[in-house]
């Protein structure tokens, strides 16, 4: 099936108003893993591989290219995300860079409205994790790094506005401040990083009602 029938497929599907409907003939016409899930109104899911297990996405998502997603039990995504791996990426030239083209996002996680995600690497969000408000972006691709992954670990959460750099993360139980930016990996477990210097402080997680 050619990558225009597989979107005109797709798009037909977003636009059924039932929802149990529209899983069927995901599961059906596209071969995607749907489990006790519902799937927003014109969200349009065209992707390599979809495993969704008792997950919610909201309306008017758009995920497309050549990528694998994978969501986990009682994950949520909003209103109006993007999702997207452009179809450059397999090419034969960018074939050193090893892209993993893949999203995963890991049981009990949110992701609020209006943010942008570039599939070209693996994106893979922990458990527990609230991406909030709206206009974050998540890049995979740029400059000459090997690593191009982005991983967020358990119990984090990131405010609005916030930017990933490629090969960018942080650990679990971190605090990620509206606007900023982060452009390398960050292993401390229990940190808030806030512009405009990106501070970096730690904090005593048990005493953050956050994680209680």
């Amino acid at each position: 099936m050619s990558d225009k029938v597989k979107l005109l497929i797709a798009i037909l599907i977003s636009i059924i108003p039932i929802n149990s409907l529209r899983i069927n003939l995901y599961r059906l016409l596209l071969r995607y893993n749907i489990k006790n899930s519902k799937i927003g109104f014109a969200t349009i899911i065209v992707v390599d591989s979809c495993q969704l297990d008792s997950v919610n996405i909201g309306s008017f998502n758009l995920f497309t290219g050549p990528f694998r997603l994978k969501m986990e039990e009682n994950s949520y995504i909003g209103f109006s995300n993007t999702f997207r791996c452009g179809k450059w990426v397999v090419d034969n030239k960018f074939k050193n860079m090893d892209f993993k083209r893949a999203l995963e996002i890991g049981k009990n996680s949110s992701i609020d409205d209006k943010h942008y995600f570039d599939i070209a690497g693996l994106i893979k969000i922990d458990e527990g994790v609230f991406i909030s408000g709206n206009h974050s972006q998540f890049w995979t691709h740029g400059g000459d790094k090997k690593d191009n992954n982005i991983t967020i670990g358990k119990n984090c959460y990131i405010g609005s506005g916030v930017m990933f750099a490629p090969g960018s993360g942080i650990a679990d139980n971190s605090i990620v401040a509206m606007g900023s930016i982060i452009t390398k990996r960050y292993k401390k477990e229990n940190t808030l990083i806030s512009p405009p210097a990106m501070r970096v402080l730690q904090f005593d997680p048990n005493r953050n009602p956050m994680f209680n």
